[in-house]
């Protein structure tokens, strides 16, 4: 959620949150995610490829340390 907050305050012109559990992208909306994505009901990079034009992001920061959401925000 901090993510959420810090990306918000710095400027970003869009903000997806990704998370498993529903909560967290309700709360990720509440503190001001544009967009949130559950990963076990969707590809995490596929939509945001399709909310992107196919471009990507800028910058992404991955927080889980999971070597394949590691992978995933490259």
């Amino acid at each position: 959620m901090h993510a959420v907050i810090w990306a918000r305050a710095l400027g970003a012109s869009k903000v997806v949150g990704i998370d498993i559990i529903d909560f967290k992208l309700r709360l990720a909306k509440e503190l001001g995610a544009d967009y949130t994505v559950n990963a076990l009901e969707e590809d995490p990079v596929k939509t945001i490829k399709d909310l992107t034009d196919g471009l990507g992001v800028n910058i992404a920061l991955e927080v889980t340390g999971s070597e394949k959401t590691m992978n995933d925000a490259i």
